[in-house]
């Protein structure tokens, strides 16, 4: 049976006034349940499915990660907050089938398309692309890794990656340095639009992992850890056919156990796609975070 993809995963459907169904299966988890980009994503979705009209594009979303969103039946509650003749907000609740209690909430605008101030198109970057080496001639993650590693989680399962400028902790020829990485990813099931477009949805989950450029700082052999998101802003800007995304990370700051990072998503021809901002908690532990599904994978469940 083939694997569910990322439109797969992230679908909703109808379940009544402003309220939809969705699903999330053991094939997309990070060390904490269902990966919380995807979680955000789905949600973005019902949202977008309220509205009904493709003029207004996402521009921006903020998610709150409340309470754990587990795998299994999900359902979503969807209030228009104001629909304007430019913007429109709206809000998002996510939680189990049948609980109570708020699980993820995001909050996002969409906009309709504006112009400058000379009444054409208003249009620069200022933030430099770092012109990597194409993802072709990047290094893939190594074939060497202990069998204990974040990579075990079934997210990573679903993409590809190629290191511009990322090393990890199992290696030993390397030093730590800046808080700071970059690396290409890309789905192995890219999500599509009808129109050939990466699905913009898609970004969330590749945007959701900053806390790996901590890892960059610590250098080899660093204590193990894993950072659950508190929360997770990210500005839609562009879109691409191109199945490969550069992501540009860095942590700007961590202090008394939280950290606040940020994320670059660029197009292979320079075009800035997203830009993400996140805070974390850190959590150390003796034991690897993969270890709790890889039990539970040998024993059937």
């Amino acid at each position: 049976m083939r694997a569910p993809s990322f439109l797969d995963e992230t679908a909703v459907t109808p379940a009544g006034s402003a309220r939809f169904d969705a699903h999330f299966s053991d094939r997309w988890v990070g060390p904490a349940g269902p990966q919380g980009g995807v979680v955000a994503a789905t949600t973005l979705r019902a949202m977008a499915a309220t509205l009904d009209d493709p003029e207004p594009r996402l521009r921006t979303s903020t998610t709150v990660f409340v309470a754990q969103v587990p795998e299994g039946p999900a359902e979503i509650d969807v209030d228009v907050l104001r629909v304007g003749k430019s913007v429109t907000q709206v809000q998002g609740t996510v939680r189990a089938r049948g609980t109570t209690g708020v699980g993820h909430r995001t909050l996002a605008v969409f906009g309709r398309e504006r112009t400058g101030f000379d009444g054409g198109p208003l249009e620069f970057t200022e933030l430099q692309f770092p012109d990597p080496p194409p993802p072709e001639r990047a290094r893939p993650l190594p074939d060497d890794r202990p069998s204990a590693s974040i990579f075990d989680f079934s997210f990573w399962r679903n993409v590809e990656t190629r290191d511009v400028s990322f090393r990890y902790s199992w290696e030993d020829d390397w030093v730590g340095g800046a808080a700071e990485g970059a690396r290409w990813i890309r789905y192995l099931d890219t999500p599509r639009l009808p129109d050939g477009a990466i699905d913009p949805l898609a970004y969330l989950p590749v945007l959701d992992v900053i806390p790996g450029s901590v890892s960059q700082r610590l250098g080899p052999g660093a204590r193990r850890y894993f950072a659950p998101t508190l929360d997770l802003t990210v500005h839609f800007l562009d879109d691409t056919d191109d199945k490969w995304l550069l992501q540009v990370m860095r942590m700007r700051r961590a202090v008394h156990g939280y950290g606040s990072g940020e994320m670059e998503l660029w197009s292979r021809d320079g075009r800035l796609l997203a830009h993400a901002s996140q805070t974390m908690l850190f959590r150390y532990a003796d034991r690897d975070p993969g270890a709790d599904e890889r039990e539970r994978r040998s024993a059937g469940g």
